[in-house]
């Protein structure tokens, strides 16, 4: 699978695997990911995004409880998630990618329920989905609710997702 087989664009998929897969994707992210930094030091994450644009600086919040969690989901912070994003879109956040720590690695299936209330409740946001995906109905469905993205890990190494049907699935789409 060479980096230029494979086309990103809006409700593409981006995938995520174990530490043996990431080298290969890494190419697939958009810009540099900031989970802890949003929370433990919000000022730099907002000279971050000043300086080097919304299109480059991607939110993480990781959920646990409906609160972000940091440093490796060992920390809920008392921020809340939706609040959250919302107020770092607007200080011009277009990019986030939300974990629902619940959900992840468990192949039960995304949350779709939360991924629904966090489009509903912000505008415009792209939303990259990440934790419990299972199938490939699975990136399907998100991408029908409006996610801009999923990470896959598991369902992937686990063979449940194939990688021939991600690049069918991205090819069909852009």
């Amino acid at each position: 699978l060479a980096a230029n087989n494979i086309k990103i664009g809006r409700r593409g998929a981006i995938f995520g695997a174990y530490l043996k897969l990431l080298p290969i994707f890494i190419f697939l992210i958009p810009g540099i990911i900031a989970f802890a930094l949003s929370i433990k030091n919000p000022e730099i994450f907002k000279t971050w995004l000043q300086q080097y644009g919304s299109n480059t600086i991607i939110l993480g919040a990781d959920a646990k409880n409906e609160k972000i969690a940091v440093s490796g989901w060992q920390e809920e912070s008392d921020e809340y998630l939706i609040p959250f994003i919302q107020k770092y879109q607007n200080e011009g956040v277009n990019y986030v990618i939300c974990t629902d720590i619940s959900k992840d690695g468990m192949l039960e299936g995304p949350s779709f329920t939360l991924y629904k209330q966090i489009l509903s409740e912000t505008e415009n946001l792209k939303l990259i989905a990440s934790g419990g995906v299972a199938t490939f109905d699975d990136i399907l469905k998100l991408a029908e609710i409006g996610c801009e993205g999923t990470i896959i890990g598991k369902a992937i190494y686990e063979n449940r997702i194939s990688l021939k049907q991600l690049e069918n699935y991205i090819i069909d789409v852009n």
